[in-house]
């Protein structure tokens, strides 16, 4: 039988003109079938993607990824990098479905950050570090026993007790009550050793800060890292090059030269981008070279 081109054509482009549901009577709502098929599809796809975004959590593996990343920009003093780090792990930690992961990365890149800027930029780094501690209360409202986020959380609160007296008499006992949590969940995590030394590190004296007493828990978390298998791939695992980098301050401050010269080098070996450690290298020698 003989095709109807004419009305094959007509099938193919005409648009449709029957009344769409929800519209007032005597209204029509024109639409070309090619078209409404092709939204159909685009709808579908669209909603498919907003599903697997939504869920779409960072894993452990992606995790360790984003730390090293981190860890190489704070080791080198990358601020850039840093700053770029954090906004987008913030960003990250701020959707519906993020978890733990999302929330202490963006934590520890804040941490970093207000490190690195603690050195010339004391105000910005105040900003990091509250940002920090506001981005693990977040987590620990959902996990209050978090080791990790703990010690993390008392990091955070020990750099921003070190920046005033003022604010020590806040954050001080912030930092010390999250530590004091963390070693009792976790008496031999290295991290939670660390942080315990950096908060009497930096607390100041007239307030319960007391050098001495860091530089023995300084050794304690050496030995707490040195402790852990060879080759472990925990996560996280940041701490290791800190730990005898605050060594070798705590050496320094008491004038044992050699001792905080192997402290650094010590450093140096877990971490070769370890700018600040390879300062205090230089430091040192300057002071010891004969003029």
């Amino acid at each position: 039988m003989p095709v109807d081109e004419e009305a094959l054509n007509r099938l193919r482009i005409e648009p449709s003109t029957t009344a769409m549901p929800g519209t007032p009577r005597g209204v029509t709502v024109t639409r070309n079938r090619s078209h409404t098929v092709a939204v159909a599809i685009a709808c579908a796809v669209s909603l498919l993607s907003c599903v697997i975004t939504a869920h779409a959590q960072v894993t452990v593996a992606e995790a360790s990824d984003y730390e090293n990343r981190i860890e190489f920009s704070f080791l080198s003093e990358d601020m850039k990098a840093l700053r770029a780090l954090a906004h987008s792990l913030t960003e990250l930690a701020a959707g519906d479905e993020s978890g733990r992961l999302e929330h202490y990365l963006a934590a520890h890149a804040d941490y970093r950050l207000a490190q690195v800027l603690n050195e010339s930029q004391t105000s910005a780094a105040e900003d990091a570090a509250k940002a920090c501690v506001e981005e693990l209360a977040t987590l620990m409202h959902k996990d209050s026993k978090d080791v990790e986020a703990l010690s993390q959380e008392a990091a955070c609160h020990a750099l921003l007790a070190a920046t005033s007296v003022i604010r020590s008499v806040t954050h001080g006992p912030a930092a010390g009550d999250a530590i004091a949590m963390a070693l009792s969940l976790a008496p031999k995590n290295p991290r939670a050793h660390l942080v315990d030394a950096l908060v009497d590190y930096w607390r100041p004296a007239k307030l319960g800060g007391d050098p001495q007493r860091a530089f023995a828990k300084f050794k304690r978390a050496a030995e707490a890292f040195e402790a852990m298998p060879p080759g472990a791939t925990e996560f996280p695992s940041w701490g290791g090059a800190d730990v005898y980098y605050w060594l070798g301050r705590c050496y320094a401050n008491r004038g044992d030269i050699a001792a905080a010269r192997n402290a650094f080098e010590q450093a140096l070996i877990v971490a070769p981008d370890y700018a600040a450690a390879r300062r205090q290298l230089t430091r040192l020698s300057s002071q010891t070279t004969p003029h």
